[in-house]
C-alpha cells in the first residue's frame, strides 16, 4: 500500500483497534472529517457506515465466507457483498468497486456483483431444495458444550445413537447428522460439538424432540441445548 500510495494516511478497523471504549466512534469520525484517506479492516466496515466521499472499495477474497458450514453461507455473502458495494459513490462523484476471489462465477459474488438480486434468490432456493434446506425442510440444531472435550464428545455420541434408535421406534422421516465439531470449536475454554437434524414435516421432528427429552441423560457437567429453526450453524 505504501508503494501505491506513499502519502495515503490510513487507519485499520478490526476487532483489535475497536476494543477500546469510544474507539469505534473515533475511527469513524476520522474517515467522516477527511483526516484519513483509505479505511482497511474486517467486515464491520461493510454495515451501515455512510462515507460520501469514498469513491473506491476493494474486496480481498470475496468468497471467504462460503467456506462456513452453514446452509446459509450464500446468502450472506452475498447481503455482506451487496452491503459493502453500496458504501462506494455515496456522494456527488461515482463509486467504484473492485472484488477479487477465486470463483468469480459463483451465484452470490456474481448476482452481488451485478446487482442481481432477483438472480440470486432464484439459484439460491435451487440450491436449498437440492439440498434439503429451509424453507423445504425444517432443522433443530443439538449445541452440546463442556470443559472437558472427551466428555463433550461421548455425549455427543450418546445423543446421537438415541436419537437414531427413536427414531426407529417413532419411524419418522428425520435425517440425523453428526455428531461434528462446532465451527467454533472451542469458545470460551469450553468444546463444541453439534447434531443438525433436517425433516420434511415439522411435526415428526418435534415427536422426535420430545420423545428424546423424555430418554436423554445428561452429564451434569455437559450442557445441551436444542434450537429449533436456527438462524445459523455457528
Amino acid at each position: 500500500m505504501k508503494d501505491l500510495q506513499p502519502t495515503a494516511r490510513l487507519l485499520r478497523m478490526d476487532s483489535d483497534t475497536t476494543s477500546g471504549k469510544g474507539s469505534h466512534g473515533r475511527l469513524l469520525a476520522k474517515m467522516n472529517d477527511g483526516s484519513a484517506d483509505i479505511l482497511i479492516g474486517t467486515q464491520m466496515i461493510a454495515k451501515g457506515h455512510d462515507f460520501p466521499e469514498v469513491t473506491l472499495v476493494g474486496v480481498v477474497n470475496a468468497e471467504a465466507s462460503l467456506g462456513m458450514p452453514d446452509f446459509r453461507a450464500a446468502e450472506r455473502t452475498y447481503q455482506l457483498l451487496s452491503q459493502v458495494i453500496g458504501r462506494a459513490g455515496r456522494g456527488t462523484i461515482p463509486g467504484q468497486v473492485i472484488l477479487q476471489a477465486v470463483d468469480t462465477e459463483q451465484y452470490a459474488i456474481k448476482a452481488a456483483a451485478t446487482h442481481d438480486a432477483a438472480g440470486f434468490y432464484r439459484q439460491e432456493l435451487e440450491f436449498r431444495q437440492e439440498a434439503g434446506y429451509p424453507p423445504f425442510s425444517h432443522l433443530a440444531a443439538y449445541a452440546i458444550s463442556g470443559l472437558s472435550e472427551q466428555g463433550v464428545t461421548e455425549q455427543a455420541e450418546a445423543a446421537a445413537r438415541l436419537l437414531m434408535r427413536l427414531k426407529g421406534e417413532l419411524k419418522v422421516r428425520v435425517e440425523i447428522l453428526g455428531p461434528a465439531p462446532a465451527p467454533i470449536y472451542r469458545l470460551r475454554n469450553r468444546f463444541r460439538r453439534q447434531i443438525l437434524l433436517k425433516a420434511p414435516n415439522r411435526n415428526d421432528l418435534h415427536r422426535l424432540l420430545a420423545l428424546w427429552r423424555c430418554r436423554a441423560k445428561v452429564d451434569a457437567n455437559v450442557r445441551i441445548s436444542v434450537d429449533i429453526d436456527p438462524v445459523d450453524l455457528m
